[in-house]
């Protein structure tokens, strides 16, 4: 206990311990009552005149309900999930925002984007 306080008084980790007075903490994951989300990039037509012009869009599927808002930025699809009161976690709407960021960092880029997979991968 005396090494503890030493620590504590230190503002230091505790030295000399052995590995059993190691706690380690899981944090526990809260899904979203009001569901999850599925985010990429997708293809749609076109609305100019030529037949055949593809564009890049980012999509989001809400996958209890199976709704899919498509947008060409992050923020205009967020305002549109709070406005359908799409998420009831700030946790939730923060990793969201997060995730639409990278889709709309990886279109401007012309890459591809699934969620959860890198945009970059770095050679080193």
């Amino acid at each position: 206990m005396m090494t503890l306080a030493n620590a504590n008084a230190r503002k230091s980790a505790p030295k000399d311990l052995g590995l059993d007075l190691l706690i380690l903490k899981e944090k526990k994951w809260r899904p979203d009552p009001k569901g999850c989300f599925k985010i990429g990039i997708c293809e749609m037509e076109s609305k100019s005149k030529s037949e055949g012009d593809r564009e890049k869009r980012i999509y989001t599927e809400h996958l209890p309900t199976g709704k899919r808002i498509v947008g060409k930025s992050a923020k205009g699809i967020m305002d549109t999930i709070l406005r359908l009161d799409m998420v009831s976690l700030l946790k939730h709407a923060s990793y969201l925002s997060m995730k639409l960021t990278k889709a709309e960092l990886a279109l401007r880029l012309n890459r591809s984007y699934e969620q959860d997979e890198t945009v970059f991968s770095f050679l080193l």
